[in-house]
């Protein structure tokens, strides 16, 4: 085959300058020169190639995407300029000429590329022609952290940030679709197998597991090189990942229909009846043999899909914006390829996750009533006093703003400017107090000053809201270049409640924020003396959810506690607290989504997932049904929340097993206990110093933390302790005691568990990685289990609690945990589908805090109460159950995905959910 960069130079010898000008290209490739030079990671040159030399699915080429263009045959050709550009001194005509001709521009990021002037000014130019939504990041090496590290920041500027209508960059961020072809640990990939081979080697990797890392790296080198062709095409990625491997699955048909062609037409030139026998006889065999080989590739195109839509199902599952097209991607590969993992996955999600369906109910009989004013301005009343005069101030104060409250109540600001050799706007510039009087004109508090840090000017005073029995009163402070300030006052006692609220968010709108809605709830009595809620909505994004509490003694002061905060991605529009026993926190935003936010304490797996409307909701209202009343535009929505205890079973008491020993002792103790004495498993001797010991069940077992730095597993059975593993620094030793496996981590070693039978042990590293392994073979039997990746700063666990594995092999279960002294824990419930790596659940939580015996305050237990845990980890779906599953992942949605792999709303009916979960809880009984 002849190269194709070859072929290119020999056509443009023949072009003229003026013909090369007018060329039109599918792709520009954007790099720096650095990152097209080592041996084996020649980057561009290896892209440039790869892409004008793929073919595109047959079944594709000719029909329109998803931006109803037409789809090529080729992606050809794709300028580079190295291999375009004539070797002249100016480079500018040439290059602008390409972006101007160029439907995509692919950009090659890496720390390189962000010092690279030529880089940004491509990009930029790019974004200037108005094709800003047709930019591919390929990540090379580095972190795109949008300039948090610039030392590592792989993104360009103009990659990271968006531009105005005159076709300058602002602050406000951009999010380019990239394609990650580094390597696990972050390092740079390789373009060519052999070369990353020979660094394995080099490394003195063995030979079998280095050529396991290449093939990894290699599909996921493919996987990312597929990303930038779907986005170049316009199809989506599990799509064109499917399709490309029907492509291959049907070229080889093709082949072995040649053959069978060419078999044929000797076999008719033959003579001898004896050799026609013969070669009749053969070709009915090797008919029959393609037969059987086109239908074992057929089952494995339909396997390939459904992993397709399992991953790509799996990876929308894990943010709650995306949840329900997750849904619709598992559902599709439960009901065209009945794959089994999916169908797992959405009966999990189905019991860990509440869910809201929505059905539009057109014009309501009552419509919902708009939102209260903040505010009801009035004229300053007469008995209302200004402070008195500040004689540094050349003009006069003046009043700002006057608010009428509850019973009567007033609330008065007051303005005047601080003249200084800085003038007016110098930091700190401007006094703003305010007062609140009775209805008999009686002031209830002294002027109170607003204080507000800003970096150049405060403005003024911007809200006052009173509380509904006007205990409280919100203060919002405007300042100028900066997000506004957003005070609680108990202004009877002259204190501020709680810290001072910031307009925050995503948005990058930092000098103009403001809150766009504040409000109270009534107050109402409880254990810690009486209590109200705050909310209030940020234009950038972030929606606060805070109680306030005054406590039952009057002379202890008022506090608040931050319950949530709900990062949605435009403006806040509307909110809503649903009451209940279970409160919910609806929030709606510009960009049309609405979330359903529960007490923490109340929170199902990864979040409630969003909903998502055609118009933006402007107003939410309770409704009378256990709901809630969404408008959006001129239509009406009746939203009704489908729980996760719907399919959720119940969970049994399990025995405690604990495991303890004294410092640097050699003996262990074990014992059970589910009621009454503990009943006694182990004692002895291991015959070492120990620093640690914890114990699990299934198998009976423990691991122990010896004073040498070694982490051993042990069974216990019939009172003896056998070895299974022992690791130390990242290498661990399998089975010691009968024929030993080495195997090393991708990390030190921080925990060995027997699982199974005894059979096989889990191995954790210090990164939170599980990797799981045959104690026989020593062979692995999963995919690396990353935790830490769900890991956030109040949710990050230090060791292992519990490990379980499914009697067939298939599924992990892990349990870890955070240790909060003396008698407290934070615990993490998930199960893992070994062959992909992927989790089956979401990360479980749950606190702890009546473990009994203060000195084992940190030994396991798996009697937990929010999911039966042996439940989830032996529950198979059966296939009879499949369609109902499908079904109702779609009804739960709102989605369907097609053929085509296109996302379609379904409508949505509360019945249908309720029948079709009666049937699935008949079915499962």
């Amino acid at each position: 085959m002849p190269d194709p960069a070859s072929s290119s130079r020999t056509d443009l010898s023949a072009e003229t300058a003026n013909d090369r000008l007018k060329r039109e290209y599918w792709c520009f490739i954007s790099y720096r020169h650095a990152d097209n030079k080592e041996p084996g990671r020649q980057w561009a040159t290896w892209l440039h190639q790869t892409l004008e030399t793929y073919e595109v699915p047959a079944d594709l080429v000719g029909t329109k995407n998803q931006r109803g263009d037409v789809i090529p045959e080729r992606i050809f050709p794709v300028f580079r300029d190295e291999e375009e550009l004539p070797a002249d001194a100016s480079l500018s005509t040439p290059i602008e000429a390409a972006l101007q001709n160029s439907r995509f521009l692919v950009v090659l990021c890496s720390p390189n590329a962000v010092r690279s002037t030529f880089v940004a000014d491509e990009i930029l130019r790019f974004k200037q022609l108005g094709k800003q939504d047709r930019i591919l990041a390929a990540i090379l090496y580095g972190e795109p952290t949008m300039a948090t590290n610039m030392e590592r920041e792989c993104f360009p500027r103009p990659l990271r940030h968006a531009i105005d209508e005159n076709g300058q960059l602002i602050e406000k961020l951009a999010e380019p679709i990239a394609a990650d072809f580094r390597l696990h640990d972050g390092g740079q990939g390789w373009t060519s197998p052999a070369a990353y081979r020979d660094v394995l080697k080099a490394a003195r990797m063995p030979d079998k597991a280095a050529n396991e890392q290449v093939n990894v790296y290699m599909r996921q080198q493919n996987l990312m090189l597929l990303k930038i062709v779907a986005g170049v095409l316009g199809v989506p990625l599990g799509v064109l990942t499917a399709r490309d491997k029907a492509y291959q699955i049907e070229k080889q048909k093709q082949r072995a229909k040649v053959l069978r062609r060419w078999l044929t037409a000797v076999s008719g030139l033959a003579v001898a009846a004896l050799i026609a026998g013969v070669l009749a006889v053969r070709n009915a065999n090797e008919a029959k043999a393609q037969r059987d080989q086109v239908t074992a590739k057929s089952h494995e195109l339909s396997d390939t899909l459904g992993i397709a839509y399992f991953r790509e199902g799996s990876a929308r599952l894990k943010e709650r914006r995306t949840a329900l097209e997750g849904l619709a991607y598992l559902s599709r590969a439960v009901r065209e390829h009945a794959h089994a993992t999916s169908a797992r996955r959405l009966l999990t999600f189905m019991q860990q996750r509440d869910v809201w369906i929505c059905e539009e109910v057109g014009a309501v009989p009552a419509p919902p009533a708009p939102p209260a004013k903040e505010e009801e301005k009035i004229a300053v009343p007469a008995f209302v006093t200004p402070p008195p005069p500040n004689p540094e101030n050349k003009e006069p104060g003046k009043f700002d703003r006057v608010v009428k409250g509850p019973n009567g109540l007033v609330a008065v600001s007051w303005c005047e400017d601080v003249e200084s050799d800085e003038g007016s706007n110098h930091a700190g510039a401007g006094l703003h107090h305010f007062r609140v009087w009775d209805a008999a004109g009686k002031p209830l508090c002294d002027w109170i000053k607003a204080d507000a840090e800003a970096d150049f000017w405060v403005g003024n005073i911007n809200r006052m809201v009173f509380s509904p029995d006007g205990t409280w009163l919100a203060v919002g402070v405007e300042r100028w270049r900066q997000p506004e300030y957003l005070q609680i006052w108990d202004f009877r006692r002259g204190r501020q409640v709680g810290e001072t609220l910031v307009a925050t968010g995503r948005h990058p709108n930092y000098q103009g924020a403001v809150f766009t809605a504040v409000s109270f709830t009534p107050e109402k009595q409880n254990e810690q003396g009486r209590s109200c809620t705050f909310l209030a909505g940020s234009s950038r994004g972030d929606a606060y959810w805070l109680s306030i509490t005054r406590p039952q003694n009057p002379e202890d002061e008022a506090y608040t506690n931050q319950v949530a905060v709900v990062p949605h991605h435009a403006a806040v529009r509307a909110m809503q607290l649903l009451p209940g026993t279970e409160e919910t926190f609806v929030t709606a935003s510009d960009d049309a989504e609405v979330w359903f936010t529960p007490a923490p304490g109340n929170l199902q797996g990864a979040g409630v997932p969003v909903l998502k409307f055609e118009q933006p909701v402007d107003s939410i209202q309770a409704s009378t049904e256990g709901g809630v009343m969404l408008q959006a535009g001129d239509k009406f929505h009746h939203a009704i929340k489908v729980p996760a205890q719907a399919l959720a079973g119940k969970a049994e008491p399990r025995a405690r097993l604990s495991a303890y020993t004294e410092e640097e002792d050699t003996q262990v103790n074990v014992s059970r206990k589910l009621t009454g004495e503990p009943e006694t498993v182990f004692q002895g001797s291991m015959n070492t110093k120990i620093l640690n010991v914890r114990a699990q069940e299934e198998p009976t077992g423990i691991s122990v933390d010896r004073a040498d730095g070694v982490v051993s597993a042990f069974v216990l059975q019939d009172g003896k302790a056998r070895l299974v593993a022992n690791g130390m620094g990242s290498d661990i030793v399998l089975d010691p005691e009968h024929g030993a496996h080495q195997q090393t981590l991708r990390g030190l070693v921080a925990d060995l568990r027997a699982v199974g039978r005894g059979d096989a042990v889990v191995a954790l590293t210090r990164h939170f990685e599980y990797q799981v392994f045959d104690l026989a073979s020593g062979k692995p039997l999963a995919k690396p289990l990353d935790e830490s990746a769900f890991f956030t700063e109040e949710h990050a666990a230090d060791q292992l609690e519990a490990a379980m594995l499914s009697p067939d092999r298939s599924t992990l279960l892990t349990r870890s945990l955070h240790w909060e002294p003396p008698n407290g824990s934070l615990n993490w419930t998930m199960l893992w589908d070994c062959a992909s790596g992927e989790p089956l659940t979401d990360r479980l939580f749950r606190w702890d805090s009546n473990l009994e015996e203060p000195d084992m305050t940190h030994e396991p237990h798996l009697d937990d109460t929010n999911a039966n845990v042996e439940g989830l980890l032996l529950h198979r779906a059966k296939p009879e159950l499949y369609p109902v599953l499908a079904e109702l992942g779609e009804a739960l949605s709102g989605l369907k995905l097609n053929a085509a792999g296109e996302l379609r709303p379904v409508k949505q009916s509360r019945a249908q959910v309720q029948e079709l979960v009666q049937k699935i809880v008949q079915m499962t009984r």
